[in-house]
């Protein structure tokens, strides 16, 4: 053991003597002794000689440690010691862990005043050092130590070490002890060593040491370090001192030592008493590991037999040794340990017992998966497959042994074949796997269309096992599992109907019925349009045998057309008209067949004769009459056609026409009209013929008169705007997210708008069943398409992802999109929102909290086929809905409403106790528009009997000697929480249904086998019936006889589990929930776990091991747990670093901070999604009472009732995810201070110059709070506080101007000890005056005051002359207060 180091020295001081100063502190001197509202087992220090005593408190504002005395003598060193209040309740003493023993900063500055009285003689800045101590009680203390440079301090003189400011923060000693609980320790610089060996830091600070001189005895403690001080003050002669240790350890003889200071006191060795010898057999052959018991303690027999029992009490015991897997247990009574080093036993000689072993392993079907419920037997003795398949058999005898699976418990359709043979031994035989082959079948059928002609090509799947239809149809499925199998076909051309079996029976033998396919095509429409129809033509297009009127406008809609090439039929066409139609046309199933388009062409006109005339002037000649045209005159927009004008005959210029058909202006004859079926516009290029003066005579002709005038020849304009045909509209549903219309996928109904993106007439058209729709022709050019929401749709590709909503009745606007001469064709694929949540269906029961998270697929809510990202919603609820008896829904009172949304979507709902059970409903609107209702089933509340998960532990006993167990304890599940080890509600019944058990009203089982009864096992069943007349059985067992505890009790660890690296993990112990009493757990303290750490809770077995910080090998921990037989179990608790892959690095669950006062109850949600299955277990409450949800990983913390303001409780919590990856969490809850919720305060004032101006504090005031003025200095400025009520007085010396304003801080200190400090604004304010009478001036020398008197009085009178003062008054207010405020009097 190391000495500890020097003491530090601090030589800086600063001297103040003879300084005559008020300890504003106060009361220093005072010594509460009073009596303490607690017993605590607490020695009264005892003091050195010359020290009166030591007190630790707050002095106002500032940390006060004092030693006051009774003789004077020099200081070199001071030392106080105090024993601090628990945290968490302050009436008891603080533990060794507890974070009160960390407030005091480890080094700090001080001030030390050497006092008498309140007079400070001088004063010393002194560095302070703090430590860890224990009281003469044995209690943890607080120690804080400084050096003097050798103050000589005389009688009732004192050293008050102050820490400024910290008179609320820093600890000061339990409630009433501020002088019991504190021992200070003057000049204790002279120390010695301890050294104990195999010692506990406890163990250390149980040790006390005794310095006696002459009929004085002083006691000093022996510290973590070993190192004890000579605590006197001045030590001198001959002294004794002696060491007393806990016991198990060996006192050693006490030692003289000759006191003088600076000399070192004397070192000791103690130690531990042991209790030694060696087991062996009947064959002399050791036993090793054995556990042997003496005295308490307990130590396991090496390799060679021995043992040693190391601090073991002097005194009388049995040694009981507990059997091993080849050797019985055995006690030796009466055997005595002395107080000394070594005590040797004799050799111990134990029986040896029958060797078996364990054997386990797994049973799997032909994926792998684990087969439960398969019964495997092991010599005769069986085990039943949990869910994963596993199996473990003990008890086997060592040897060769035949293991099998009984074949009637294999599932149906599945065969294991063979046993297996392996030799067991003591440590027992692993991976003994049978793994399960599936019997199957072969299934044959045919694909054909209706007509039973074969269709190749198509894949059947029939259980997993898929084949494809040869040339003829046929196929065969092969190694298809036997039973019910589904029927799933594919490949099928688009715009086919499947009709297959859904399912089919393939049998135990192998074989099963046909498959039949049959594919049939589905009818399509086919559209288009004849152009050149004349008016009233009663024209028909027959497309595949299926007729269509033309419409007047030219288009036609021929429904229920068989898929594939058909011919087309043109019929009505109007007499000498011609026809161009294509002769057949290739109908698409799906809906995307080409539209038709038929040309009519109408018969060439009859010519006709005409002459043309001719002129001698100069001006055109035209014909002497005018023919008119064989066809209709087009006509034209006016606007875009220019008309030409008729010519000057000198100069002629082009003009602009006024329409495509140009139309000449004659000069002196008609002008004849052009006889053409199809005239073009002219160009504003076209210049007009200029005219000749020859005279011309008229000729005979068959065509149209050709004038010789100027008038402009036709051509074809620049400016020309091109049709497209009919555009087809399509409208559907991408219901399956491939982007490819499927048959049945149109939506029905819908009206689609086409609007022309530089403007222009919008063109509409209603879908039809299958989608479709034929709009007008449009001009090529670039459009959108519009579309009014029905609801829960939007557009795959619209042109705003923010503006494309799911809620009804919203305009969608597709992305631009041209129409040309290779397009006449608009698609609108739509999209139907995923649902919100996986279940629209939340079951809870009254006063549970139920959670729906929503689908945490897709985090935008889409429906994952493109659509460009959008804001994430926004989610809210309305009203809640009972539905009635009869089916009608009825909506509960806004108060009444238990169902909300969280921001990420959870529905959470919180029925209270009292609801009635039923199905409610409540819709979930998100922002983008969607909606869904979800139905919430609030199921009867359970009974106690369902809520009580009820722990017996196990009891052994031998025939003839009655037994008790202790009463049980229940994990209570409470509105969903789990509250584990909690007693069974008052008024709970227990009866016992064994002849020799009986049952007390506590619970308590009293089993009393008679001498003649069997050894072996027996179950009592114990029948609870609880307060609310629910009742359950449980099962008791006892062991009777020479079978041990350890053969009884089955115990394991949770199989797994992992953790990240550097991260902690607690693996909980699994098997028997509730243990014998005196049940231990011990890790080996020399396995090696390969950089992994860990512990052990010793009375629960729960290890807590945590992960290296590199490195992924994982880790066996092995543990054994001993029971107060003697026996043992050897057990290992395996855990694994977790992948980069787990679950626990893709996922964030954590909790909010909350707030509660003292005694409160909060529930925290959890936030952030976890995946299905995921477990939630309280690992920690961290001084709360605490439950948590398993499924949805709520808590529900009650915090104490004397909970400390401004604390932090923090509970952890164990994240497990179904893939074993586990994670911790923290729920952390805050006691609010009353400096923090309080609401009292201050509102500002005026103060007259020269007088006192007094407020007092607005709002509540927590009873016990107190006030004080926070360092406020203006010497122009005096202000005084009550400290009681708060009433704060302040006046402004007659020196300060009108209006200055000052802030008084003003400190309030709330009974928690918590503080508040607030600024009272008060702004001064001059005496009230009155103006001098008007045209007047005050003689000199005399009061402006008296002046404005004698105005006041005037205008008074005069008021009164009037109509009385006050009516007067009250007429002229508002005159009144101007004119007064003028002069300085404000009313």
């Amino acid at each position: 053991m190391t000495r500890p180091p020097a003491t530090r020295r601090q030589s800086a001081k600063r001297m103040t003597a003879a300084a005559t100063l008020l300890a504003i502190a106060g009361g220093a001197a005072a010594v509460p002794l009073g009596p303490l509202d607690t017993a605590h087992a607490q020695v009264a220090p005892t003091q050195q000689p010359g020290i009166s005593h030591g007190t630790v408190q707050a002095a106002g504002r500032d940390w006060e440690a004092s030693v006051f005395f009774l003789t004077g003598m020099t200081v070199r060193t001071v030392s106080i010691d105090f024993v601090p209040p628990d945290s968490t309740n302050p009436r008891e003493e603080a533990p060794a862990d507890d974070p009160v023993f960390t407030i005091i900063p480890e080094v700090a500055d001080y001030r030390v005043d050497h006092m008498k009285g309140t007079q400070v003689l001088a004063s010393y800045n002194v560095k302070a050092y703090r430590t860890q101590g224990t009281s003469t009680s044995g209690y943890p203390t607080i120690r804080i130590t400084y050096e003097l440079p050798g103050v000589e301090v005389g009688p009732n003189e004192r050293l008050a070490l102050f820490a400024p400011g910290m008179g609320t923060t820093y600890p000061t000693p339990l409630r009433g002890g501020a002088s019991r609980f504190t021992r200070p320790t003057v000049n204790a610089d002279i120390r010695g060593a301890v050294t104990i060996h195999d010692a506990t830091e406890d163990e250390y600070k149980q040790t006390r040491v005794e310095i006696r001189q002459g009929t004085e005895t002083f006691p000093s403690s022996v510290q973590a370090d070993g190192s004890y001080d000579i605590a006197v003050t001045t030590p001198s002669g001959t002294m004794e001192i002696a060491v007393i240790p806990p016991a198990g350890f060996v006192a050693p003889e006490p030692k003289t030592w000759q006191a003088a200071e600076g000399l070192a006191a004397p070192d000791f060795e103690v130690y531990p008493i042991t209790v030694s010898g060696t087991l062996i057999d009947a064959s002399g052959t050791p036993v090793k590991g054995a556990t042997v018991t003496v005295g308490g303690r307990f130590a396991v027999s090496d390799a060679n037999g021995n043992f040693t029992v190391i601090k073991v009490p002097a005194g009388t015991y049995d040694v009981v040794i507990g059997d091993t897997e080849r050797t019985r247990g055995k006690t030796v009574p009466g055997v005595t340990v002395s107080e000394q080093r070594d005590n040797r036993i004799n050799n111990i000689t134990v029986d040896t017992k029958p060797q078996f072993g364990t054997v386990s392993g797994r049973v799997t079907d032909p994926s792998g998966n684990g087969v439960a419920g398969v019964v495997v037997r092991a010599a005769g003795k069986p085990a039943t497959t949990d869910a994963q398949g596993r199996y473990s058999i003990s008890g086997v005898p060592t040897g060769s042994t035949s293991i099998a699976v009984d074949a009637g418990s294999v599932p149906a359709g599945y065969s294991v074949s063979g046993s297996l043979t392996r030799n067991v031994t003591t440590a027992g035989v692993s991976g003994v796997n049978f793994s399960t082959t599936r019997e199957t079948g072969t299934v044959s059928g045919r694909v054909t269309d209706p007509s039973g002609n074969g269709i190749p090509g198509v894949t059947v799947t029939i259980g997993g096992a898929s084949a494809t239809s040869g040339p003829d149809g046929s196929f065969t499925a092969e190694r298809i599992p036997t039973g019910t199998q589904s029927v799933e076909v594919s490949g099928v051309a688009d715009g086919y109907s499947v009709t297959a079996p859904a399912s089919v029976e393939v049998r135990p033998d192998g074989s099963a019925s046909p498959v039949y396919v049959v594919l049939s095509s589905n009818p399509s429409s086919v559209s288009g349009r004849v152009k050149g129809l004349p008016a009233g033509a009663a024209v028909t297009v027959t497309i595949g045998g299926r007729s269509a009127a033309v419409n007047s406008d030219g288009s036609f809609v021929a429904d229920d057309v068989p898929a594939g090439t058909q011919p087309v039929v043109i019929g009505g066409v109007p007499d000498g008209y011609s026809v161009t139609a294509p002769s057949s046309v290739e109908v698409k199933p799906d809906g995307s067949t080409s539209p038709v388009n038929v040309t009519l062409t109408p018969p060439k006109p009859t010519p006709t004769t005409t002459t043309t005339p001719t002129s001698t002037t100069t001006k055109p000649t035209t014909t002497t009459s005018t023919p008119k045209p064989t066809t209709p005159k087009p006509t034209t927009p006016k606007p875009t056609t220019p008309k030409p004008t008729t010519p000057k005959p000198t100069t002629p210029k082009p003009a602009t026409p006024t329409s495509t058909t140009p139309k000449p202006t004659p000069t002196t004859t008609t002008t004849p009209k052009p006889t053409t079926t199809k005239p073009a516009t002219p160009t504003s290029t076209t210049k007009p013929a200029t005219p000749t003066s020859t005279t011309t005579k008229p000729t005979t002709s068959t065509t149209p008169p050709k004038p010789t005038t100027t008038t402009p020849k036709p051509t074809t304009p620049t400016s020309t705007t091109l049709l497209s045909w009919d555009v087809v509209g399509r409208a559907w549903l991408d219901k399956n997210g491939n982007a490819v219309r499927d048959p049945g996928e149109g939506i029905n109904g819908l009206e689609i708008t086409l609007v022309p993106t530089g403007g222009g007439r919008a063109i509409t058209g209603v879908t039809k069943g299958d989608g479709m729709t034929h709009l007008a022709p449009a001009p090529f050019g670039e459009y959108t398409a519009e579309i009014t929401n029905p609801g829960n749709l939007r557009l795959a590709e619209p042109a705003d992802p923010k503006q494309n909503s799911f809620a009804a009745g919203t305009t969608l606007r597709s992305k631009p999109f041209q129409i040309n001469s290779a397009n006449n064709a608009v698609n609108l694929r739509l999209e139907a929102p995923k649902p919100l949540f996986d279940s629209d269906r939340l079951v809870v029961k009254p006063g549970e909290i139920g959670l729906l998270p929503t689908s945490t697929d897709d985090p935008d809510m889409s429906t994952g086929t493109g659509t460009p990202a959008a804001p994430a919603p926004t989610f809210t609820t309305g009203a809640v809905t009972k539905v009635t008896s009869e089916g009608t829904e009825e909506a509960l009172a806004p108060s009444q409403s238990w169902v909300h949304v969280q921001d990420n979507g959870t529905v959470v709902a919180t029925p209270p106790s009292d609801t009635p059970p039923g199905e409610y409903h409540v819709e979930v609107v998100t922002s983008d528009g969607q909606r869904e209702t979800v139905t919430v089933v609030v199921d009867p509340a359970p009974s106690m009997a369902d809520s009580y998960d009820v722990k017996y532990s196990t009891l052994a006993t031998r025939p003839g000697r009655a037994v008790e167990l202790a009463a049980p304890s229940a994990d209570a599940t409470v509105g969903g929480f789990l509250y584990r080890d909690r007693p069974l509600p008052r008024g709970t019944k227990f009866e016992a249904g064994h002849p020799w058990a009986t049952a007390d009203e506590q619970g308590r089982i009293t089993f009393a086998p008679p001498k003649d009864a069997k050894p072996g096992h027996y179950d009592v069943p114990v029948t609870i019936t609880f307060p609310d007349r629910s009742t359950k059985t449980v099962t008791v067992a006892f062991e009777v006889g020479e079978r041990m505890l350890a053969d009884a009790v089955e115990l394991g660890y949770e199989d797994g589990l992992s953790v990240r690296p550097g991260e902690a993990v607690t693996i909980f112990r699994t098997g028997a929930r509730e243990l014998p009493e005196g049940t231990t757990f011990m890790i080996d303290a020399e396995a090696d776990l390969g950089g992994w750490s860990a512990s052990i809770d010793k009375r629960t077995g729960d290890v807590r091991a945590i992960a290296p910080r590199s490195g992924s090998a994982p880790a066996s921990i092995p543990v054994t747990a001993y029971f107060a037989d003697g026996s043992s179990e050897k057990l290992t608790a395996r855990v694994r670093v977790s992948t980069s892959s787990a679950t626990a690095n893709a996922t964030d669950p954590s909790y909010a901070l909350e707030q509660a006062n003292p005694g409160a109850t909060v529930t925290l949600q959890r936030r952030g999604n976890v995946p299905a299955g995921t477990e939630f277990t309280l690992i920690d409450g961290g001084g709360l009472d605490v439950a948590v949800h398993p499924v949805t990983g709520a808590v529900r913390a009650t915090l104490p009732a004397n909970a400390e303001a401004g604390r932090t409780y923090k509970a952890i919590v164990r994240v497990k995810y179904p893939d074993g990856s586990t994670e911790e969490i923290v729920a952390a809850v805050r006691v609010p201070t009353q400096a923090e919720t309080a609401a009292p305060g201050f509102v500002g004032a005026t103060a007259t110059v020269g007088e006192m101006g007094t407020v007092t504090p607005t709002g509540k005031v927590p009873a016990g709070t107190t006030f004080d003025i926070d360092g406020f200095t203006n010497p122009d400025w005096a202000a005084t506080i009550d400290p009681v009520t708060g009433a704060l007085s302040v006046r402004p010396k007659s020196t300060v101007p009108d209006g200055q304003e000052v802030k008084i801080p003003v400190r309030m200190t709330f009974p928690d000890g918590s503080t508040k400090v607030v600024e009272v604004p008060f702004r001064a304010e001059a005496p009230a005056t009155v103006a001098d009478p008007v045209g007047q001036r005050p003689a000199e020398g005399a009061s402006s005051q008296s002046s404005k008197g004698s105005w006041l009085a005037v205008l008074l009178g005069a008021l009164a002359a009037i109509a009385g003062v006050g009516y007067a008054v009250y007429l002229n207010q508002d005159k009144v207060k101007e004119l007064l405020n003028n002069y300085g009097i404000r009313i």
